[in-house]
């Protein structure tokens, strides 16, 4: 069977575990993983190596991605829809 390429992009994104409908970055993912495990956000500056300004700006991305407003309902919109 032939693919075209956004097909074939597409499948592969589904075997990558890949979240495209709502379009998550790899870092953002990575966050809303931590999250999930309970950290606050300072944790996951710290985890992650990087500053608690750019762990707030991926958790508002994040928020308005999956239409959420607070921590539980990213978790758990992402656990129902198996982003992470």
């Amino acid at each position: 069977m032939l693919l075209t390429p956004p097909a074939a992009r597409s499948l592969r994104a589904l075997f990558d575990g890949e979240p495209t409908r709502y379009g998550l970055t790899p870092r953002e993912r990575d966050v809303l993983r931590l999250m999930a495990d309970g950290l606050q956000q300072k944790e996951i500056a710290t985890r992650l190596h990087v500053s608690l300004a750019t762990v707030t700006s991926h958790v508002h991305h994040l928020y308005a991605k999956l239409g959420v407003g607070t921590a539980a309902g990213a978790v758990g919109r992402a656990l129902r829809e198996r982003l992470i």
